[in-house]
């Protein structure tokens, strides 16, 4: 799913191709949301994954991404407020948390002296990111079997 969803972004343009790091970004945004849910229990998966969040964080700081950092790190200890298989594996949450940080993000850039709108803070390139993060995370929960393609498909 990850491939599929930088491809796709790439052939819109959004993104460059296969040999760009923002392609690469698109598709480890996707495996982040995937493992995401299933951080909340102790496992080697929530090991590396707290390992490549680590990785992301000590990046973004490297860069001076302070904003990004933030997120990145307030939205990776998230499954820890609650129990295995809790809100993380809602099946409106993958989209709600998203539109909720999108919220937060147009608050905090639009709420600056500059006054921008929500199409200079809302992106395609970030948009693309959010889109990934839908993407992975409704991946697990089909996989997990939360999440049915047809409604009367057995559990």
């Amino acid at each position: 799913m990850a491939w599929a969803t930088a491809t796709c972004a790439s052939t819109l343009g959004v993104i460059p191709g296969i040999t760009h790091p923002l392609w690469w970004s698109v598709a480890a945004t996707v495996l982040f949301f995937s493992l995401f849910p299933d951080v909340d229990t102790d496992s080697v998966p929530r090991r590396w994954f707290y390992r490549g969040v680590l990785a992301v964080l000590l990046y973004l700081a490297w860069c001076g991404w302070w904003i990004e950092a933030t997120v990145v790190a307030g939205v990776s200890m998230l499954p820890l407020v609650d129990h295995h298989r809790g809100w993380t594996h809602g099946r409106f949450v993958p989209v709600l948390l998203p539109a909720v940080l999108c919220v937060g993000l147009l608050w905090w850039e639009g709420g600056s002296a500059t006054g921008l709108g929500a199409s200079a803070v809302l992106t395609p390139l970030r948009l693309t990111f959010v889109g990934a993060a839908v993407s992975g995370w409704y991946t697990h929960l089909l996989l997990d079997g939360l999440f049915r393609i047809f409604p009367r498909d057995p559990a």
